[in-house]
Protein backbone atom coordinates (compact mmCIF):
# COMPACT_ATOMS: atom_id res chain seq x y z
CA UNK A 1 0.00 0.00 0.00
CA UNK A 2 1.54 3.28 -0.89
CA UNK A 3 2.02 5.52 1.90
CA UNK A 4 0.25 8.31 1.29
CA UNK A 5 -2.80 5.84 1.31
CA UNK A 6 -2.04 4.36 4.28
CA UNK A 7 -1.95 7.94 6.43
CA UNK A 8 -5.33 8.87 4.86
CA UNK A 9 -6.63 5.90 5.59
CA UNK A 10 -5.79 6.52 9.34
CA UNK A 11 -6.73 9.96 9.52
CA UNK A 12 -10.00 8.47 7.87
CA UNK A 13 -10.57 5.93 10.40
CA UNK A 14 -9.84 8.69 13.10
CA UNK A 15 -11.93 10.87 12.01
CA UNK A 16 -14.94 8.19 11.93
CA UNK A 17 -13.99 7.83 15.82
CA UNK A 18 -13.60 11.57 16.34
CA UNK A 19 -17.85 12.03 15.03
CA UNK A 20 -19.29 8.68 16.55
CA UNK A 21 -17.93 10.00 19.89
CA UNK A 22 -19.68 13.72 18.92
CA UNK A 23 -22.65 12.08 18.20
CA UNK A 24 -22.85 9.70 20.86
CA UNK A 25 -23.09 13.05 23.44
CA UNK A 26 -25.86 14.05 21.41
CA UNK A 27 -28.05 11.55 20.62
CA UNK A 28 -31.25 9.74 22.78
CA UNK A 29 -30.39 6.00 24.05
CA UNK A 30 -32.53 4.53 21.49
CA UNK A 31 -31.50 6.42 18.33
CA UNK A 32 -28.28 5.23 15.61
CA UNK A 33 -25.62 7.40 15.30
CA UNK A 34 -26.22 7.14 11.36
CA UNK A 35 -29.92 8.34 12.21
CA UNK A 36 -28.64 11.54 14.10
CA UNK A 37 -25.69 12.65 11.42
CA UNK A 38 -29.35 12.12 8.60
CA UNK A 39 -30.74 14.99 10.74
CA UNK A 40 -28.08 16.87 12.46
CA UNK A 41 -25.31 16.83 9.89
CA UNK A 42 -23.83 18.48 6.92
CA UNK A 43 -20.86 18.25 4.82
CA UNK A 44 -19.83 22.51 3.69
CA UNK A 45 -17.62 22.97 1.33
CA UNK A 46 -15.76 26.19 0.73
CA UNK A 47 -13.84 27.58 -2.10
CA UNK A 48 -11.83 30.81 -2.50
CA UNK A 49 -11.34 34.04 -3.65
CA UNK A 50 -7.16 33.56 -3.94
CA UNK A 51 -6.71 37.10 -4.48
CA UNK A 52 -7.91 37.49 -1.67
CA UNK A 53 -6.47 34.76 0.07
CA UNK A 54 -3.09 36.44 -0.97
CA UNK A 55 -3.88 40.07 -0.11
CA UNK A 56 -5.23 38.83 3.49
CA UNK A 57 -1.66 36.58 3.79
CA UNK A 58 0.57 39.39 2.47
CA UNK A 59 -1.51 41.83 5.03
CA UNK A 60 -0.21 39.76 7.93
CA UNK A 61 3.17 39.35 6.75
CA UNK A 62 3.69 42.94 6.47
CA UNK A 63 2.31 43.75 10.05
CA UNK A 64 4.53 40.95 11.68
CA UNK A 65 1.83 38.66 12.50
CA UNK A 66 2.37 34.91 12.31
CA UNK A 67 1.04 32.98 8.99
CA UNK A 68 -1.72 30.67 9.50
CA UNK A 69 -3.12 28.57 6.59
CA UNK A 70 -5.14 30.99 5.56
CA UNK A 71 -7.91 28.98 4.13
CA UNK A 72 -8.93 27.60 7.49
CA UNK A 73 -8.19 30.55 8.96
CA UNK A 74 -11.33 31.93 7.41
CA UNK A 75 -13.15 28.61 7.48
CA UNK A 76 -12.59 29.35 11.55
CA UNK A 77 -13.77 32.73 11.59
CA UNK A 78 -17.46 31.67 9.68
CA UNK A 79 -17.17 29.38 12.25
CA UNK A 80 -17.57 31.93 14.82
CA UNK A 81 -20.00 34.31 13.25
CA UNK A 82 -22.43 30.73 12.62
CA UNK A 83 -22.20 29.96 16.64
CA UNK A 84 -23.03 33.21 17.31
CA UNK A 85 -25.93 33.14 14.93
CA UNK A 86 -27.30 30.25 16.63
CA UNK A 87 -26.25 30.36 20.43
CA UNK A 88 -25.89 34.08 20.64
CA UNK A 89 -22.83 36.80 21.48
CA UNK A 90 -21.58 34.51 24.25
CA UNK A 91 -21.39 31.35 22.39
CA UNK A 92 -17.71 31.07 23.40
CA UNK A 93 -18.81 30.22 27.29
CA UNK A 94 -21.10 27.62 26.38
CA UNK A 95 -19.07 25.17 24.33
CA UNK A 96 -21.92 22.37 24.98
CA UNK A 97 -23.90 23.98 22.70
CA UNK A 98 -21.31 24.73 20.12
CA UNK A 99 -21.46 22.65 16.82
CA UNK A 100 -18.62 20.16 16.26
CA UNK A 101 -17.03 21.52 12.67
CA UNK A 102 -14.20 19.45 11.33
CA UNK A 103 -12.41 21.61 8.57
CA UNK A 104 -9.99 19.49 6.21
CA UNK A 105 -7.42 21.11 3.20
CA UNK A 106 -8.28 19.92 0.13
CA UNK A 107 -6.43 20.37 -3.74
CA UNK A 108 -6.93 19.54 -7.17
CA UNK A 109 -6.96 16.51 -8.33
CA UNK A 110 -6.69 14.23 -5.15
CA UNK A 111 -10.41 13.22 -5.75
CA UNK A 112 -9.40 10.70 -8.11
CA UNK A 113 -6.37 9.10 -5.95
CA UNK A 114 -3.65 10.60 -8.26
CA UNK A 115 -0.37 11.72 -6.73
CA UNK A 116 -0.39 14.95 -7.62
CA UNK A 117 3.33 17.23 -7.80
CA UNK A 118 1.76 20.66 -6.12
CA UNK A 119 -1.28 21.83 -4.39
CA UNK A 120 -3.17 24.22 -6.60
CA UNK A 121 -6.86 25.52 -6.50
CA UNK A 122 -6.76 24.95 -2.28
CA UNK A 123 -10.31 24.57 -0.79
CA UNK A 124 -11.76 23.52 2.20
CA UNK A 125 -14.25 20.44 2.66
CA UNK A 126 -15.74 20.54 6.53
CA UNK A 127 -18.24 17.91 8.41
CA UNK A 128 -20.55 20.06 11.02
CA UNK A 129 -22.25 17.63 13.69
CA UNK A 130 -25.31 19.86 15.23
CA UNK A 131 -26.81 19.61 18.68
CA UNK A 132 -29.97 18.66 18.05
CA UNK A 133 -32.31 21.49 17.43
CA UNK A 134 -30.10 23.81 15.07
CA UNK A 135 -30.36 22.24 11.73
CA UNK A 136 -32.91 24.77 10.42
CA UNK A 137 -30.60 27.66 11.80
CA UNK A 138 -27.69 26.84 10.45
CA UNK A 139 -28.69 27.10 7.11
CA UNK A 140 -30.20 30.07 7.26
CA UNK A 141 -26.87 31.29 8.45
CA UNK A 142 -24.79 29.99 5.64
CA UNK A 143 -26.90 31.52 3.07
CA UNK A 144 -27.07 34.54 5.28
CA UNK A 145 -23.33 34.95 4.81
CA UNK A 146 -23.05 33.40 1.55
CA UNK A 147 -25.54 36.17 0.14
CA UNK A 148 -24.41 38.91 1.57
CA UNK A 149 -22.26 41.86 -0.38
CA UNK A 150 -18.19 40.29 -0.03
CA UNK A 151 -19.12 37.54 1.86
CA UNK A 152 -19.36 39.55 5.35
CA UNK A 153 -15.43 40.62 4.70
CA UNK A 154 -14.44 36.77 4.51
CA UNK A 155 -12.10 35.30 1.56
CA UNK A 156 -14.63 32.55 0.09
CA UNK A 157 -15.94 32.40 -3.71
CA UNK A 158 -18.43 29.96 -3.05
CA UNK A 159 -20.38 27.83 -0.15
CA UNK A 160 -21.74 24.81 -0.96
CA UNK A 161 -23.77 23.11 1.52
CA UNK A 162 -25.26 19.70 1.42
CA UNK A 163 -27.37 17.25 4.40
CA UNK A 164 -25.09 14.21 4.79
CA UNK A 165 -27.90 11.53 4.19
CA UNK A 166 -25.86 8.42 3.51
CA UNK A 167 -23.08 7.30 5.75
CA UNK A 168 -21.63 4.43 4.37
CA UNK A 169 -19.37 1.69 6.23
CA UNK A 170 -18.12 -1.31 5.82
CA UNK A 171 -16.63 -3.67 8.18
CA UNK A 172 -13.01 -3.07 9.08
CA UNK A 173 -12.80 0.20 6.63
CA UNK A 174 -13.03 4.16 7.28
CA UNK A 175 -16.29 5.57 6.22
CA UNK A 176 -16.91 6.67 2.29
CA UNK A 177 -17.73 10.83 4.27
CA UNK A 178 -14.25 10.79 6.06
CA UNK A 179 -12.47 8.57 3.30
CA UNK A 180 -13.62 12.06 1.08
CA UNK A 181 -12.65 13.96 3.89
CA UNK A 182 -8.67 13.15 4.35
CA UNK A 183 -8.16 12.70 0.73
CA UNK A 184 -4.95 15.67 0.91
CA UNK A 185 -4.14 14.74 4.05
CA UNK A 186 -2.55 11.42 3.05
CA UNK A 187 -0.54 13.38 0.39
CA UNK A 188 0.44 16.46 2.82
CA UNK A 189 1.37 13.74 5.45
CA UNK A 190 3.84 12.54 3.37
CA UNK A 191 5.34 15.95 1.54
CA UNK A 192 4.86 18.14 3.79
CA UNK A 193 3.39 20.93 1.90
CA UNK A 194 1.34 23.01 4.26
CA UNK A 195 2.35 22.66 8.21
CA UNK A 196 -1.26 22.93 9.14
CA UNK A 197 -4.06 20.89 7.25
CA UNK A 198 -7.01 20.02 9.60
CA UNK A 199 -8.60 22.09 12.55
CA UNK A 200 -11.78 20.94 14.60
CA UNK A 201 -14.02 22.92 16.12
CA UNK A 202 -14.34 24.19 18.84
CA UNK A 203 -10.31 24.05 19.52
CA UNK A 204 -9.83 21.38 21.92
CA UNK A 205 -6.28 19.22 22.99
CA UNK A 206 -8.46 16.66 20.61
CA UNK A 207 -7.27 17.75 17.52
CA UNK A 208 -3.55 18.37 18.44
CA UNK A 209 -3.91 13.70 19.04
CA UNK A 210 -3.53 12.74 15.50
CA UNK A 211 -2.46 9.70 13.93
CA UNK A 212 0.27 11.55 11.88
CA UNK A 213 1.50 14.79 11.84
CA UNK A 214 2.46 15.96 8.35
CA UNK A 215 5.84 17.70 10.03
CA UNK A 216 6.66 14.96 12.26
CA UNK A 217 6.90 12.11 9.32
CA UNK A 218 8.37 14.65 6.96
CA UNK A 219 11.33 15.46 9.77
CA UNK A 220 11.44 11.64 10.62
CA UNK A 221 11.92 10.81 6.80
CA UNK A 222 14.79 13.28 6.12
CA UNK A 223 16.40 12.47 9.32
CA UNK A 224 16.14 8.62 7.92
CA UNK A 225 17.51 9.80 4.65
CA UNK A 226 20.27 11.57 5.56
CA UNK A 227 21.44 8.62 8.09
CA UNK A 228 21.55 6.54 5.00
CA UNK A 229 23.69 8.83 3.18
CA UNK A 230 26.19 9.07 6.11
CA UNK A 231 29.79 7.20 5.59
CA UNK A 232 29.29 6.47 9.23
Amino acid sequence: MRSDVKYKESYANWLDKVIWDEVKRHRNAYEGCEAYLRENAFLVTFTFDHRKITEKREAASKAGQPAPQMELAEVGKLYNKVCRSLIGSNYSRRRDDQPMMIAALDAEGTRYGYRIERPRNLHVHSIWILPRGQAVRFEEAIQRISGSPHMEGLAFDQIDVRKIVSYRTKPGEPSDVCSYLAKFQGMNTERCWVAEDLQIFPRTSSDQVRPWAPSMVYSQRLQLEAASESPL
